[in-house]
């Protein structure tokens, strides 16, 4: 009863926040590697996503499911839940795409600006690679803004996986409280908080990782 609902939504939102850090990572080497007519392109791109209302993206990325299965016959998901069966695919893909551009404009405001410091010119004037420099040393100085932000973001995607699962008929929490928890508000505060409890638990995790690899917390303090 509370298993499948609880694993669906989990499941969607873990792989829908690792899968938006990858997307963000790649798609700032790449726009720093890029020109200044691609970036400019870029972010014309980025900013008509983001001001779609996430209702018009999932009814997009359907159609975009049906026009592929259509001249492909490919299936990539079901665009809606029916009965039984269990639909991850394009929850996971539709809850992917902000929280990817959020993180990409951090990143990318990031390493532009680290960029010009002295230690950055330093490692160019030893002859490091860009590649070697942006993965090794920037991206690794992101790790602390990346855990920074993460907080906001997952309670944004928490707020969103809500209404997706309404939108795609999922079969998850969101469905689970309407038939349990809007009667008893302890089944609603448990709901909410056997989603956020294991975030919580890998962002103080994360946390700690930090500290380990850049010698510095998260609020800039030792963790000690």
């Amino acid at each position: 009863m509370f298993s499948t609902p609880y694993i669906n939504s989990i499941s969607i939102l873990f792989f829908s926040f690792l899968l938006s850090i990858f997307l963000a990572l790649f798609l700032t080497f790449f726009y720093i590697k890029s020109s200044e007519k691609s970036k400019k392109g870029v972010r014309g791109v980025l900013f008509f996503i983001e001001s779609m209302p996430d209702a018009l993206t999932v009814v997009l990325i359907q159609i975009c499911v049906i026009w592929i299965f259509k001249n492909t016959g490919i299936l990539l998901s079901n665009v809606v839940s029916f009965g039984g069966d269990s639909l991850l695919v394009l929850p996971i893909l539709c809850l992917t795409i902000i929280p990817t551009l959020q993180l990409f404009n951090y990143f990318t405001s990031y390493v532009l600006e680290e960029q010009d410091k002295l230690y950055v010119q330093f490692l160019y004037s030893k002859g490091l690679r860009q590649n070697y420099i942006i993965i090794v040393h920037l991206f690794r100085n992101a790790l602390i803004h990346l855990v920074n932000h993460s907080k906001g973001i997952f309670l944004f995607m928490l707020s969103n996986l809500l209404i997706l699962e309404l939108i795609l008929n999922v079969d998850g929490m969101m469905r689970f409280i309407q038939i349990y928890g809007l009667t008893d508000h302890r089944v609603l505060i448990w709901s909410l908080l056997s989603l956020y409890i294991p975030f919580f638990v890998i962002m103080r995790f994360g946390d700690v990782l930090v500290f380990q690899i850049t010698g510095k917390s998260v609020k800039g303090e030792s963790l000690q």
